[in-house]
């Protein structure tokens, strides 16, 4: 994978702004990957007190959505042994609609067994991550994870 430019770096962990109001938090992993806290605050909050929450979601991030000058940076970590963990996602080919599972650079065949469960493989943008922080601060799921998981089914 790669590495993050400009002045943030892996373990910075990054203050969201949402667009209902509060914040979010996120930390760097390997370019593109960023693992979202279970934390928000309307007021912002102490970096001792943001990785003190587990990890909510881990998803791929577009950089030019990490380098916006509205990500701050509040501090940084060291990367724990779950944050060096390689992760699986999975995607379904558009033309033999086949599942996918992709595990750092290889890619294997999936099932609806294997597939459940994990994030798909995209690349998310600013609105997406944002709606999905929205959604997940009121314990509701997405309807971007909904659309997700109708591709886990082929819908």
């Amino acid at each position: 994978m790669g590495s993050w430019a400009m002045s943030k770096n892996v373990g910075d962990v990054i203050e969201v702004p949402l667009p209902s109001g509060g914040f979010a938090y996120a930390k760097l992993l390997d370019a593109p990957l960023v693992a979202f806290y279970d934390c928000f605050s309307d007021f912002g909050l102490q970096l001792e007190e943001v990785v003190q929450a587990p990890t909510a979601f881990k998803i791929w991030v577009m950089q030019d959505v990490v380098r916006a000058r509205k990500w701050k940076k509040i501090g940084t970590t060291d990367l724990t042994l779950e944050d060096l963990r390689e992760l699986k996602f999975f995607s379904r080919d558009a033309v033999s609609k086949q599942l996918i599972i992709h595990a750092g650079h290889n890619i294997q065949p999936g099932t609806m067994e294997n597939c459940t469960g994990l994030e798909v493989a995209a690349v998310w943008t600013k609105p997406a991550i944002e709606e999905r922080l929205e959604y997940h601060r009121r314990g509701e799921k997405s309807p971007l994870l909904s659309r997700h998981s109708a591709m886990l089914s082929g819908d």
